[in-house]
């Protein structure tokens, strides 16, 4: 049985916005997930959002240059079962033989464009950090070990 709940709360002053949505799910005792998601909206200057889902907090700014540009900068990390590395299962079967300790650590920075209201293009630089623990196979663990950086581009439209 899964239960759902949600709270949005909202206020405005002029052009800026302030949002906070709160819900959560419960399946059952291991499967619990909060989400809270408080977002700050100016478009003339900056946008700010912070969120928690579950075991990871992400928080967000964006620093519009105009209604068509704007610089994107982030963070997220995920101290404990990043990945739900505590939960795995085969074929249906829970295998705690499989199960490992993850935490997850990301940087994101780079550009938003919207030329109009239906397209979008973001190109980051992404710094990323995996601290696996706890997996038998230690080529796996060894290639977690060095720290990953890369480009991240996206188009939506």
């Amino acid at each position: 049985m899964v239960f759902w709940f949600v709270l949005l709360a909202a206020s405005g002053a002029g052009a800026e916005e302030r949002k906070l949505l709160v819900s959560g799910i419960f399946a059952d005792s291991s499967i619990v997930g909060p989400f809270v998601r408080f977002s700050k909206t100016d478009p003339a200057s900056s946008d700010y959002v912070i969120t928690l889902l579950g075991r990871t907090l992400d928080g967000q700014w964006i620093r519009h240059f105009s209604p068509k540009q704007a610089f994107v900068a982030s963070a997220d990390l995920t101290p404990v079962n990043a990945h739900f590395s505590d939960r795995i299962y085969v074929n249906g079967e829970r295998v705690h033989d499989l199960e490992y300790e993850a935490a997850s650590y990301r940087l994101r920075g780079g550009f938003r464009l919207t030329p109009n209201e239906r397209s979008t293009t973001e190109i980051h630089l992404v710094g990323l950090i995996e601290e696996v623990d706890g997996l038998q196979d230690g080529a796996v663990t060894a290639f977690w070990d060095e720290p990953f950086v890369g480009l991240d581009v996206s188009h939506a439209y």
